[in-house]
């Protein structure tokens, strides 16, 4: 897994420069919501041990493209703090989703309605990452018409 991780790390940063940001963190939630759709019904340990891969794969290509997207987004001042900011919030994911997962497993007696709520994060993580790329894409076309006026 670990391999993976770092694999994720260096392997979607590199991506990312040529397909920006946005797009990548769109393709991450994609992935892993075909995953967590997948999870529940699969019988084959290679297949299911494949799809972990790729969420891990996911999971490190998210920490190592997350600096680099609040610095297109906010400017390299502004870095530090918000990327305090959201490596807190990833933190006290990690802290309250077991917790959460626990909870879940011994009210429905199985791990699979874990899945479904994943799949729901997954969902509004995609609908979120969409609307910030549209955003970007308006953005961008704002200032190239100004960039135009100027000119």
């Amino acid at each position: 897994m670990g391999v993976f991780n770092g694999g994720g790390r260096l392997g979607w940063a590199a991506l990312s420069d040529y397909v920006g940001r946005p797009t990548i963190f769109i393709t991450f939630f994609v992935l892993q919501l075909i995953a967590f759709i997948s999870f529940p019904n699969i019988a084959n340990i290679l297949l299911f041990q494949s799809l972990i891969f790729i969420v891990v794969s996911c999971y490190g290509g998210g920490f190592s493209n997350l600096p680099a997207f609040i610095g297109d987004l906010f400017g390299t001042k502004n870095l530090g703090a918000i990327h305090g900011y959201l490596l807190t919030t990833w933190s006290l994911g990690g802290i309250l989703g077991p917790m959460i997962v626990t909870q879940i497993r011994e009210s429905a007696g199985s791990y699979v309605p874990v899945f479904y709520v994943f799949m729901a994060l997954m969902t509004a993580a995609l609908f979120i990452a969409v609307l910030l790329q549209l955003d970007i894409k308006r953005q961008e076309k704002s200032d190239a018409s100004v960039d135009e006026m100027i000119a």
